[in-house]
């Protein structure tokens, strides 16, 4: 096995219980050298480790951040886990743990925050460019497919599911958005 490691060292000799830094296989650190894209910037453990010719330009930093990632462009996904998920989707941004998490196909969506837009999975809707905008910690939590929103602050728009074109901003603002008979407004 060929590890990379970085100790301190005391009096030229490295101290076993002061280990800094390991790269080994499970540590990927690509600055467009060893991955199969063209001018990806990857760090972390598993972090892009399915990127194929094809996913180009992106920034992906975190243990496992865009472990699915295959052929999606441009897409800045920073924080653990995030855009786990993320397949062939671009230009998005995940900035925070959990962000982005369930989308795989979706794209122009910006989610910054612990466990913004958790839920967004535009796979399947008819929905290729969500572009939805969530900033704060569960802020959009549940959208699944909606698009064209924006959520700022903590658990803005965090449960409602589906949502096209709405504005909330402030603590919990539209938490919970129903129509009538229960529905969600589309």
């Amino acid at each position: 096995q060929h590890n990379v490691e970085i100790y301190r060292t005391t009096n030229s000799s490295p101290v076993a219980a002061d280990k800094k830094m390991v790269i080994d296989a499970n540590s990927k650190i690509s600055l467009s050298n060893n991955d199969n894209g063209t001018s990806n910037t990857i760090l972390g453990k598993s972090a892009a480790s399915s990127l194929s010719s094809g996913g180009n330009y992106n920034l992906i930093i975190g243990e496992q951040a865009g472990t699915t990632l295959t052929t999606g462009d441009t897409n800045t996904l920073m924080g653990f886990q995030a855009g786990t998920a993320l397949t062939t989707g671009s230009n998005n941004v995940a900035i925070g743990p959990y962000s982005l998490f369930s989308e795989q196909g979706g794209s122009g969506s910006v989610a910054i925050g612990p466990y913004a837009l958790y839920s967004q999975k535009v796979s399947g809707s008819g929905i290729a460019n969500n572009q939805n905008i969530a900033i704060g910690e569960n802020a959009g939590y549940n959208m699944t497919t909606g698009s064209n929103n924006v959520a700022v602050g903590p658990n803005a728009l965090y449960n409602v599911s589906v949502l096209h074109g709405c504005t909330a901003i402030g603590h919990s603002a539209l938490y919970t958005l129903h129509g009538p008979n229960g529905w969600d407004f589309d």
